[in-house]
This record gives structure tokens, C-alpha cells and sequence, in this order.
């Protein structure tokens, strides 16, 4: 039996399996530099892409940290290798701007015009008129087309679409931006599919808790996520029969991204933006934008009267839409300068059972005062509230951008001024709120935190005046500064 020189052998390698030529393409597009190691990610990545390619993944994403490849592997090399091996294939990359889709179609026309890749797939001819850099065509039809998501895709159809970070970091704080993102997918992309066969694999690391990998998850996307170091001991495909076990804590690629670098990282970045875009997890685990360790926690059950007033902080919706936001109302007792977390309501309601809400709950609680965002469906039921209601509610108009409302009032949390409860129905929901904002899909029962801290800074005076029965003042805080926080009540020691 003839055997093969060894060149011939790892060209016939890399028209097979996608590593091999991944390799390939590194050594041409990184001359000088040490070759491309097969790291059991990188195998994992391309045994992914080898079954995109075969059929077994239709709809599939990989979630991947910055600096490992992922770019020029899934965006420049796999659309080349796959129209290596079929050279009428239909082939779609999208990008988030036409400036980064420039560079990787530089890399692809580089590649496509290399004696390496003509040895390897010497069926691959351009034609004539078919060799502009963002829209390559073969002699046989196939083609490699590139736009943006600000392009148009009118009249395309692909066989594969390449999603390549299709959302520019900046836009995720804006769901307007975050809706249209996923708008423009539903609308446009997942239309553009040839056939049933025709796959869609989409490439990025994380940004918001409702980015649009978020989306594509709830769509049924399948996912390989490969964060910067392992949460828990996973075993991931590296090949036909083949797994790698990953143990908790091991990095993914300390070659490429060693622990101190990583913890530089941390640093440059925050510990939100690094969760997303390193740990593949937008919710940071000590909270995004206020750290859970600040608020201070109770133990036993408390009633209204063991305070010396109690409000109530709603944030109004009027819709029963599953995507729709939360009317919520969080019931805080007063005392000693603190705010205690008594109840949590969170619920999707139209108009009139809200407003017998917002009644029921002020009855219940015996609130003092009742704090209602006066905009939209709270507009209405103050003015409602005001004209025929059993009582008259605290309009309190948003002035400003969220997060930064809440990183105002911060110091009243870091002083001790908020405790929450070590066990309350809906807690959990509104910690796992508190952790993810500003990036987490619903906001509400943050905005009644930070509308409540917002009202006490600026009515303490009225907070820590004593009133009788009929409403008369007993003892007038006449201040004109918040008072340091006294000592904590007898019941709370």
C-alpha cells in the first residue's frame, strides 16, 4: 500500500475534520507565531461545528469569553471549510457593523486565495465576476455573503447563517435596543434559511441577563458555554466518543488567559461586565450594581406594630401579556431610621383589579403612606385614588436614569438603613432581581426600592415624626440632616 507524504496526509486531514484546518488557518493568518495548540476547547468548538456542518445541530449557539478564537474560528474559518467541501453551498455571516465584518472578510478572502486552500479544496473556483470581498461567488453558485444587522437581507437565503456578536455592547443597557435585536432575528434572519436542513449558529459571549442568546435559548437553541473558568465539574464533547472532564474551578485556556490575568480582568472591568463577558453569566453572584452583603438581614417575624410608620412602593402596569412588565408593591416598616422589608406583591393585572389592589394592600398593611410612580397606569390611579379613593397616595415622578437613582440612594443601604427579611414569600425573586440589575429582564421591584429610598431622603423629617391617632404631631423631627442611624430596637438585638 502507497503511503501518503505527510503533507498530503494533513491537507486530506483538514478537508475532513474542521480542527486540522483550523490550525491551518492560524499558521496563515499568524505567520511568526507559535503554532496553534489543539486544546480540548478548541476541540470541543470544532466537534460542535463539524455536526453544524453534518446536520445533527440546527439551531445552536457558543458562548465563549474574549481572546479564545471564537471569531476567527466560527466567523473566518468555518464559512471557508464549509464551502470547501461544498463549493455550492449558500453561506450568510452577520455581524453587529460592517467595520468588524470588513476585517474577517479580508481574513476569508486571504484564506479562499492561499495556495494552502486550493490544495486543500482544489474544486473551489471564484468567479469572475463573483470575487468582491463581502459577497464571494463560485463558479458552481455557491456563495459567501456577508451584511450587517443594519444591512438588508432581502432576497438571501442561506444554507448557514453566522451570527458573529450581533449586538454592540453598549446597546444591551436599552431594551428598546435589546427588542429590536430580537425583532430583527424573528423578522429577518430566521427567515433567510433555505430549507429545514438549513442551520443557524450563533457566536458571542454574554452582555445582559435578556441579551439575545437569552432569547435564542428560550427559542430552543442548543448551547455550548465555555466560560473563563468552570462553575462545577462539567463533562464536555471533544470528539466522536470522546469527552473531556472539566473540573470546577480550572480555567478554560490558561494559556491564552492565565488566573492573573483573569483577576485583572475583574478589575478592569467590574464584577458585572466581567461575569457576562468572562463567566458567561450576567448576573453577577454578589449583586451587579449593589452588593448583597450590604443589606442587613432579620430573622424574626415582624407585624405593623412593631413600627413606627409603614409605606408602600408600587410600580404600575395594566397588562396580562406573559412579556409584559409587573405591577409590584413592596411594604416597608419604619423604625430607628431603618426600613424593613415586610411583604412583596408581584403580579400581572389590568386596571381595575389593580386599583382594589393597591386599596386591598394599603388596608391590610394600615400604610401611612402609599408611594405610586406617577407615569402611565399610575398616573391614573393617583389621580383616581386623589378624586374618589378611600385615600390619597404619594405621586413620585422618576426623574433620570434607573441605575443611576439607585446608585444615589446606595449610601442608605451601606449605612444599614434597609434589612430584609431571612425568609418572606417572593424573596428570592426579588434578591435574583436585585442581583442582575441594571442587566436583568425585569427592573419593577428594583424601581419600589429605589422609589422608597428616594422618598425617605428627601421626607425624613416626616418619617421620624411621631403622630397620634388623629394625625396630630407628638414628637416633630425638626433636623435638617438625616440623623446618624439611632441603636437598633430591643426586639431586633
Amino acid at each position: 500500500m502507497r503511503r501518503l507524504p505527510s503533507s498530503q496526509v494533513v491537507e486530506e486531514l483538514a478537508r475532513q475534520r474542521f480542527l486540522p484546518f483550523l490550525m491551518l488557518v492560524f499558521e496563515l493568518l499568524h505567520p511568526g507565531h507559535p503554532p496553534l495548540q489543539p486544546s480540548w476547547y478548541l476541540r470541543a468548538m470544532a466537534w460542535w461545528l463539524e455536526r453544524v456542518e453534518s446536520g445533527v445541530l440546527l439551531r445552536s449557539m457558543i458562548w465563549l469569553q474574549p481572546r479564545a478564537l471564537k471569531s476567527i474560528a466560527v466567523a473566518v474559518a468555518f464559512p471557508c471549510w464549509l464551502l470547501g467541501r461544498d463549493p455550492t453551498r449558500q453561506i450568510m455571516i452577520v455581524t453587529y457593523s460592517d467595520g468588524l465584518g470588513h476585517t474577517h472578510a479580508l481574513h476569508r478572502k486571504r484564506i479562499l486565495e492561499s495556495p494552502m486552500y486550493r490544495k486543500i479544496f482544489p474544486a473551489v473556483r471564484i468567479a469572475k465576476d463573483g470575487n468582491r470581498l463581502a459577497d464571494i461567488v463560485t463558479t458552481v453558485g455557491g456563495r459567501m455573503r456577508m451584511i450587517s444587522v443594519e444591512g438588508t437581507a432581502t432576497g438571501l437565503g442561506a444554507h448557514f447563517i453566522i451570527l458573529d456578536d450581533c449586538m454592540k455592547p453598549e446597546d444591551t443597557r436599552s431594551p428598546k435596543e435589546r427588542a429590536g435585536i430580537k425583532s430583527w432575528f424573528e423578522g429577518t434572519i430566521s427567515t433567510r434559511t433555505i430549507d429545514e436542513r438549513s442551520a443557524i449558529i450563533s457566536i458571542q459571549q454574554r452582555l445582559h441577563e435578556d441579551d439575545l442568546p437569552a432569547f435564542l435559548l428560550d427559542k430552543g437553541f442548543e448551547c455550548l458555554c465555555l466560560p473563563a473558568r468552570a462553575p462545577v465539574d462539567t463533562i464536555v464533547e471533544i470528539g466522536p466518543d470522546q469527552t473531556h472532564l472539566w473540573r470546577r474551578n480550572e480555567l478554560l485556556c490558561p494559556e491564552r488567559m492565565s488566573e492573573t490575568e483573569l483577576e485583572r480582568k475583574r478589575l478592569e472591568h467590574g464584577p458585572q461586565a466581567f461575569a457576562a463577558q468572562y463567566l458567561q453569566n450576567p448576573v453577577s453572584p454578589e449583586g451587579n450594581l449593589i452588593r448583597m452583603e450590604q443589606f442587613r438581614r432579620f430573622e424574626i417575624e415582624l407585624t405593623r406594630d412593631n413600627f413606627e410608620k409603614v409605606f408602600q412602593s408600587w410600580d404600575t402596569a395594566a397588562s396580562l401579556a406573559p412579556d409584559a412588565d409587573w405591577s409590584v408593591c413592596t411594604t416597608w416598616g419604619y423604625g430607628r431610621g431603618r426600613l424593613f422589608l415586610l411583604d412583596v406583591f408581584r403580579a400581572r393585572l389590568e386596571y381595575g383589579p389593580l386599583k382594589q389592589m393597591v386599596i386591598g394592600l394599603r388596608a391590610k398593611w394600615r400604610a401611612d403612606k402609599v408611594l405610586i410612580e406617577n407615569i402611565g397606569v399610575g398616573m391614573s390611579l393617583c389621580q383616581e385614588l386623589k378624586r374618589n379613593g378611600p385615600f390619597v397616595p404619594k405621586p413620585m415622578r422618576p426623574d433620570g436614569d434607573k441605575a443611576e437613582r439607585l446608585l444615589a440612594q446606595s449610601g442608605q443601604i451601606e449605612e444599614g438603613r434597609v434589612w430584609l427579611p431571612a425568609q418572606l414569600d417572593g424573596l428570592d425573586i426579588f434578591l435574583s432581581e436585585l442581583r442582575a440589575f441594571p442587566m436583568g429582564r425585569h427592573d419593577d421591584q428594583v424601581d419600589t426600592l429605589t422609589q422608597m429610598l428616594e422618598y425617605l431622603m428627601f421626607h425624613w423629617r416626616y418619617a421620624d415624626t411621631e403622630y397620634d391617632e388623629t394625625g396630630r404631631a407628638l414628637r416633630r423631627n425638626r433636623e435638617r440632616h438625616r440623623p446618624p442611624l439611632p441603636p437598633l430596637p430591643d426586639w431586633l438585638k
